[in-house]
């Protein structure tokens, strides 16, 4: 598997579990930013990147999101698989 599908599965992954959820969900598909997917619900945004392990994103890469999360008053978070999808709050 490549290292773009198995990207694809995570984003892919976290989209359908917000969905699940009753979140509004999409994949930023090919867009090489530093938001992945969105997800919104009743006046609450999040901004998420995704990875395919804990350490696949840099602390920069992480900046840049926690940057434009703050500047839309909405919350960010880095998706990763272990054990099934995991979700962190990016502080």
């Amino acid at each position: 598997m490549t290292q773009y599908s198995r990207g694809y599965r995570v984003e892919n992954d976290v989209v359908h579990d917000y969905r699940d959820r009753g979140w509004f969900a999409i994949r930023t598909a090919g867009s090489h930013s530093p938001v992945d997917v969105i997800a919104m619900r009743q006046g609450e945004i999040h901004l998420i990147q995704c990875s395919c392990k804990e350490k696949g994103k840099t602390k920069g890469e992480l900046e840049i999101l926690k940057a434009l999360a703050d500047e839309n008053k909405c919350k960010c978070y880095h998706a990763y698989r272990d054990k099934g999808i995991q979700l962190v709050e990016v502080s």
